[in-house]
């Protein structure tokens, strides 16, 4: 049930303000240690994937939950390992390699190109067509993708086809990890399903030949590059996603859906003033037609089941942890 006090909203939207902010910084960040810190982003990986699931099981423990409870059930279990290696691994990996061969604007915002693909599987899925405005918005997110990567010319592609390769996997990534761990949520909460799954995926990453073993990622590493990782995993991960969480114990899943527009605006600031980012005027247009979509359709203000507050509250919790999990 959700504590609708005044005092209580505005400390729920302090919450998902600042965590959307803590997202939008830390694509910067990232952005920064692979072009002046010469970081590679297997190693940035490895950091965000072990120290994150280490600091999430350790908070989910100062809560009193058992840790261990999530290897009881085989099937469950084994939804866990799938979950944490083809969704939480692979989506951080393209993720990163999208700021690394883009930019962190060009990675956030494929990423909110993932509601758009979830309606489109679920289309698929349930064998029916989308709406007339759904279909608007998913023509308008296309839009927006094309002038993101073309900046309105076919003559002079913006992007490169690596770094556009990488952002629209983030985007299928992404999707998948809103769909399929909605019962792992429901049985266990995001805080443990996202603390394993980070775990496990950052153990399974670092066996593969690809991350070059955990010991390489912390060679040559200064004082700037430890303070930015240390904030990308305490700040831009672990305190993001509880912040988001507790968020939604005073607001709507819908609002706090709408808010998270915080973090492509942030990192759109952040890379101009700090990066020197250049962004041309139909990039900046694809970019708000991908984010404006993005936020109607995953708050569907036309559906009358979410307008009348049909959906339980647990419903709604559950559908605002999955869609936090890809942060």
């Amino acid at each position: 049930m959700l504590k609708k006090s005044f005092r209580g909203r505005n400390l729920g939207l302090a919450l998902i303000i600042i965590g959307a902010g803590c997202w939008g910084l830390s694509s910067p960040m990232m952005e920064w240690l692979f072009s002046h810190q010469k970081m590679s982003s297997t190693a940035l990986l490895q950091f965000r994937f072990m120290l994150s699931g280490v600091i999430l099981l350790l908070f989910a423990m100062g809560g009193r939950q058992n840790i261990w409870k999530v290897w009881t059930d085989f099937r469950m279990a084994l939804s866990l390992i799938i979950f944490s290696v083809c969704g939480i691994m692979v989506l951080q990996y393209a993720f990163i390699s999208t700021v690394e061969t883009g930019n962190a604007v060009t990675a956030t915002l494929f990423q909110f190109l993932s509601p758009a693909v979830v309606m489109i599987v679920l289309a698929f899925k349930k064998r029916k067509l989308p709406t007339w405005i759904e279909t608007v918005l998913v023509s308008l997110c296309i839009i927006g993708l094309f002038f993101m990567v073309t900046n309105g010319s076919l003559a002079g592609i913006s992007l490169s086809p690596e770094a556009v390769g990488w952002g629209l996997a983030t985007a299928v990534a992404f999707a998948f990890y809103t769909l399929f761990p909605v019962p792992l949520i429901r049985r266990w909460g995001g805080t443990l399903v996202l603390g394993w799954g980070m775990l496990i995926g950052g153990i399974v990453f670092n066996a593969l030949p690809v991350s070059g073993g955990f010991y390489s990622a912390v060679q040559g590493m200064d004082a700037i590059s430890w303070i930015l990782v240390l904030f990308i995993v305490l700040f831009g991960t672990c305190l993001a996603f509880l912040f988001y969480l507790e968020s939604l114990h005073y607001l709507e899943p819908a609002e706090t859906n709408t808010l998270s527009v915080m973090e492509p605006l942030v990192t759109i600031v952040v890379s101009m003033l700090w990066l020197a980012e250049p962004l041309k005027f139909f990039q900046i247009m694809g970019g708000l037609f991908i984010v404006a979509s993005s936020v109607l359709l995953s708050v569907k203000p036309w559906d009358k089941r979410v307008r009348g507050g049909e959906r339980t509250a647990s419903e709604g919790q559950v559908k605002g942890y999955s869609r936090s999990l890809g942060r």
